[in-house]
């Protein structure tokens, strides 16, 4: 996402299904990633990615029958585990509003 738009949008939303999870499955590192404001080349020229947690709108499976792609980390599994994952980390409850 091209930061100098950041304040014009009410939510960035990754999908966390069918692909690979990002940062070999460990999401609190992904969350902290996109916070880091990387600079990278996008459509011929320079973006930077700092997405602030508040802005983040996970998207998780709702069924283990939504990712036919690939296996469910545990933690996605089942509702009350996904919200225990969420409490455990503090860079995934700053996403929550």
């Amino acid at each position: 996402m091209d930061t100098s738009i950041l304040d014009s949008v009410s939510w960035v939303a990754p999908r966390l299904y069918n692909d690979a999870l990002p940062q070999r499955s460990n999401v609190s590192k992904y969350v902290s990633s996109l916070r880091e404001g990387r600079e990278l080349e996008w459509d011929g020229r320079q973006i930077k990615v700092d997405i602030p947690p508040s802005k983040l709108v996970l998207g998780h499976p709702a069924s283990a029958d939504a990712v036919p792609a690939r296996q469910l980390e545990g933690w996605q599994k089942e509702p009350d585990a996904l919200v225990d994952h969420y409490r455990a980390s503090p860079e995934l409850l700053a996403t929550v509003s």
